[in-house]
């Protein structure tokens, strides 16, 4: 699947915080398929290049942060914590 904004969709279903992704995941999109193969497109500008990395980050920081709530919500143990 390349439509982040339907990803995020289904994951703001389940958590309600990551609605405010859509916008990032906006940006981000047309990178899936854009500039997959050579020659196709021309690359994209460096300020573009920049957004779409700090909206890369946004999203992978929140969902990290959902996901994180998520398995302490649910009494599992993440990868950062000790073992019994």
């Amino acid at each position: 699947m390349h439509d982040l904004v339907l990803l995020v969709d289904e994951c703001a279903g389940f958590d309600g915080t990551l609605s405010g992704l859509a916008e990032a995941a906006e940006v981000l999109t047309p990178y899936g398929t854009a500039f997959r193969y050579p020659g196709d497109m021309t690359e994209p500008q460096l300020s573009d290049a920049w957004e779409a990395v700090d909206c890369a980050r946004r999203i992978l920081d929140d969902v990290g942060i959902a996901l994180h709530a998520e398995s302490a919500g649910s009494g599992e143990l993440d990868s950062d914590s000790p073992g019994p």
